[in-house]
C-alpha cells in the first residue's frame, strides 16, 4: 500500500480510527470522508479529513429513515463524494459500517469499494440467514470484511461469488493493552477512588440496549450479598453515540433500576476514556463483564484478554472454536441468574495467572496489530489488483 491513495469513509468510531492508523502505517495517503475527524487536534502526516453529510439526523445516518428526505440527502451528498473522488483519485475506497455513507459510496459510483460490516450483519447469525431489503445492495460491492470466520461462511451463502469476503477483526496494539504490576494497579485504583480492599466489577460497553446493562445490574444485585465488601459495579459515561437521546434514555432506565433494587450506592459511573486508555480501567478492575447480544466478536473482549484480566462474556453462536471460547468465562445470554452465578464463581475461584497469560498469548498470535496489518495489506492489494481502479 505504500504510495497508494485510500478513501476511508464512515462515522468516527474506534474501528475507523484504527483503520486510519493502519493505512498510514502501511504508507498510504488517507482521505477520510465522514461526519467528524478522528484527529481533531493535530492530524498526522498523510491524513486528510473532509466533512460529508453533516446535516444528517442520527436516524438517517443509520438508514432508519428511508423516505424522500433520505433519498434527496443521498443524491446531494453522493455528488459531493463523487467530486471528492474525482479530485483525490483513490486506488481503493474502504467504508466502515453499512450506513448512510455506504449508500453515498454506491450512489456515487465509488470503486473499487470495500466494506467493513462491523455488527451491521449480526442478524444473519441471530435471525434468518438472508439479507434484509436495505442491505441487498451489498451485492454491488467489490469486497466485504466480516468478523469471525463463521460470519464469512454465512456471507458467502448470501452474496455473489464474485465478492471478496474476508474474516478480519480490527485487532489491537498489544503494546498498549497489557497487564501492569501491583504498584501501578494500586495507583490507578486510587485515581479512580477505589480503596485497596474494594471489589470492582467493570462493564465497559456503550449505552445501547444490546449491551444488556440491566441484566448486569440485576446479576450484580443477586451476587452482592456473597461478594467481598465493599463491592462496586463500574460503568462508563455516555461517549460516542449514534443517537444520544436513545442512549441517555437507556442510561437513565438502568439508573432507575439500580435505585429500585437498592444498589445505586454500589454503582459508579466513570468518565469516558479514549480507546487506547481503556487498559487503565481493565487493569483497575477485579472482573470485567462484556455481555452484549447480539454480537459477533467484540474487540473489547480481546482488549481485556490482552490485559490478562478475567472476563465474563455471553455464550454466543459466534464464539465456539474461537480464542474467546477457549479463554473466557461464558454465561448464557440475557440470564441474570446465570450471570450472577458466573460472577460469584469468578470472584471466589479466579482463573490462575497462567490461564490469563495464555489468553494474552492467543490474542498476540491472532489479533495483534502486526498480524492484522499483514492481513489488511493483503486484502487491500488483492482488491486493487483484481478490480478496476478509479481512472486518473
Amino acid at each position: 500500500m505504500k504510495g497508494k491513495r485510500l478513501l476511508l469513509t464512515g462515522y468516527a468510531t474506534p474501528q475507523l480510527t484504527r483503520h486510519v492508523e493502519y493505512a498510514l502505517d502501511l504508507g498510504a495517503t488517507v482521505l477520510h470522508a465522514g461526519y467528524r475527524t478522528v484527529h481533531p487536534v493535530k492530524p498526522p502526516a498523510g491524513y486528510i479529513f473532509t466533512p460529508i453529510a453533516q446535516d444528517a439526523t442520527p436516524g438517517m445516518r443509520l438508514r432508519h429513515e428511508r423516505g424522500q428526505a433520505y433519498q434527496e440527502l443521498v443524491g446531494r451528498e453522493a455528488q459531493r463524494l463523487r467530486a471528492l473522488v474525482d479530485e483525490f483519485r483513490p486506488d481503493l475506497c474502504h467504508t466502515i459500517g453499512i450506513d448512510l455513507i455506504f449508500d453515498l459510496c454506491l450512489a456515487g459510483g465509488v470503486r473499487p469499494l470495500l466494506v467493513s460490516a462491523l455488527g451491521f450483519l449480526n442478524y444473519l447469525v441471530y435471525e434468518k440467514a438472508e439479507l434484509k431489503q436495505d442491505d441487498r445492495n451489498l451485492t454491488m460491492v467489490d469486497g466485504l470484511i466480516v468478523g469471525p470466520p463463521m460470519m464469512a461462511d454465512i456471507a458467502h451463502k448470501v452474496l455473489p461469488a464474485t465478492i471478496h469476503i474476508e474474516p478480519l477483526m480490527v485487532g489491537l496494539d498489544c503494546r498498549h493493552f497489557h497487564s501492569v504490576d501491583s504498584a501501578t494497579r494500586a495507583k490507578w485504583r486510587r485515581a479512580l477512588n477505589l480503596s485497596p480492599e474494594s471489589l470492582a466489577i467493570l462493564s465497559p460497553r456503550g449505552w445501547a440496549r444490546g449491551y444488556n446493562h440491566e441484566y448486569i445490574v440485576r446479576a450484580f444485585t443477586q451476587a452482592l450479598p456473597s461478594l467481598p465488601a465493599p463491592a462496586y459495579l463500574l460503568f462508563i459515561a455516555i461517549g460516542r453515540s449514534g443517537d444520544h437521546s436513545k442512549s441517555l434514555a437507556y442510561f437513565e432506565e438502568v439508573q432507575h433500576l439500580a435505585e429500585e433494587l437498592g444498589v445505586n450506592e454500589h454503582i459508579r459511573v466513570l468518565p469516558a476514556f479514549p480507546s487506547q486508555a481503556m487498559a487503565t480501567l481493565y487493569n483497575a478492575a477485579d472482573l470485567v463483564i462484556s455481555y452484549a447480544t447480539p454480537d459477533t466478536f467484540g474487540n473489547t473482549v480481546l482488549e481485556v484478554m490482552a490485559c490478562e484480566r478475567p472476563i465474563i462474556v455471553p455464550a454466543l453462536p459466534t464464539y465456539p472454536g474461537s480464542i474467546i471460547a477457549d479463554h473466557c468465562r461464558m454465561a448464557p445470554p440475557k440470564n441474570a441468574d446465570a450471570l450472577a452465578e458466573a460472577i460469584l464463581d469468578m470472584i471466589h475461584n479466579p482463573p490462575p495467572a497462567e490461564a490469563l497469560s495464555a489468553g494474552r498469548q492467543a490474542v498476540l498470535m491472532h489479533y495483534d496489530k502486526a498480524v492484522i496489518l499483514r492481513q489488511l495489506e493483503s486484502i487491500y492489494d488483492g482488491l486493487i489488483l483484481s478490480k478496476p481502479a478509479v481512472k486518473r
